[in-house]
């Protein structure tokens, strides 16, 4: 079965293997675990409202993208994710519409 999608929780969700074309070439191929491997970069992906989205709120983040009220936290080489998603969890969870959807980095279930 071939499957269409913009959408990577879909094809984790309904896919063994899964391959990027872009412009009609082929950008990678393989598992879903394979796939998620190639975008392990260190970044940490939240939905939320009322999150700063200046890096220089937060002492591990090098870059943010906001987008549809997701935010892509790139993390600085030398932070420990885990201590990251424990400190940004620690600042909205309580009190905003938060969750963290996808931790791209190493050391991170």
């Amino acid at each position: 079965m071939v499957m269409s999608t913009h959408d990577m929780g879909d094809a984790q969700l309904l896919c063994d293997r899964i391959l990027l074309i872009d412009k009609g070439a082929r950008l990678l191929y393989g598992t879903v675990t394979d796939v998620r491997a190639a975008f392990r970069d260190g970044a940490v992906v939240v939905a939320g409202r009322g999150i700063a989205t200046d890096p220089a709120a937060y002492r591990s983040v090098s870059h943010i993208t906001a987008h549809d009220g997701v935010l892509r936290f790139l993390l600085h080489k030398a932070s420990n994710p885990a201590a990251y998603v424990q400190h940004v969890e620690g600042l909205y969870r309580p009190t905003k519409d938060f969750r963290v959807l996808e931790c791209l980095a190493d050391g991170v279930p």
